[in-house]
């Protein structure tokens, strides 16, 4: 079903008097431990050999594992600043991995596309007025996550809303992220990126749904309420508690003996 038919199946159900909204999702974490920023470069990497051309180093995936692991946290550092929801910073992370692959030095041989989030050159200079910052992954990162929740707030959101009651949590993660690919790859101005973009746009997106879904999984893990468990008597409390009977069994026998 495309996305419309979606969003007109979602507006109806959401005006009928039984439609529930379902809760709040988290939002990515203020600040993060190095275990959770491992465990996104553990799932996110690309495993490359250090390239032996020089223009390999220009291509996607073509950093080594240490500078992917910089420009990961340049966009996490990013998603901490602005706090999306989690679902939002999921496909966040997915787009920069399938557009470069992790590698701050990425170029488009065909296009003026450069640096984490592969922006052309007319989207870059609304960012910054220096195109040899677009190689700087936090520059670079800065944008593109201000870029995509600028997107995500005026074209995305407003339509995943009305399909909150008719569709599961995975489905919306996934239609949030193909929707800013769509407008990310296409402009926003361009009337196909709604439905997610091209179909060819659409085969490069279905490459980094593993990727989203494990992100996914990964910071809703990291985000979830700690659950405390009741606590159970101490010993020392379980001790006075039984003394505190002996002694009125032992009162009420002497009780009934005088």
């Amino acid at each position: 079903m495309r996305l419309g038919a979606f969003i007109v199946a979602g507006v109806l159900t959401a005006a009928a008097p039984n439609a529930s909204a379902s809760p709040a999702e988290p939002r990515f974490p203020a600040t993060i431990s190095e275990k959770l920023l491992q465990d996104l470069v553990t799932i996110g990497r690309v495993d490359a050999s250090i390239p032996r051309e020089p223009e390999a180093w220009l291509r996607w995936g073509g950093a080594p594992v240490e500078h992917q692991t910089s420009a990961m946290r340049a966009v996490v550092d990013a998603l901490s600043a602005a706090r999306p929801p989690i679902g939002v910073a999921a496909a966040i992370l997915a787009i920069a991995r399938v557009e470069s692959g992790w590698n701050p030095y990425s170029r488009n041989p065909t296009s003026t596309a450069c640096g984490l989030f592969q922006f052309i050159r007319a989207t870059w200079a609304s960012y910054d007025d220096s195109r040899d910052r677009c190689f700087d992954p936090k520059i670079n990162a800065s944008a593109g996550v201000k870029h995509l929740m600028g997107i995500y707030q005026t074209r995305v959101a407003p339509r995943i809303a009305p399909l909150t009651p008719i569709t599961t949590e995975a489905e919306r993660v996934a239609w949030t992220y193909r929707m800013l690919y769509g407008f990310h790859y296409h402009g926003e101005a361009v009337p196909e990126a709604t439905d997610g973009g091209s179909l060819l746009t659409q085969s490069v997106a279905d490459a980094g749904l593993p990727h989203l879904q494990r992100f996914f999984t990964i910071l809703k893990k990291a985000t979830a309420p700690v659950v405390r468990r009741a606590r159970t008597p101490t010993r020392t409390a379980r001790r006075v508690t039984t003394a505190h009977v002996q002694k009125k069994a032992r009162a009420a026998s002497t009780k009934r003996r005088t």
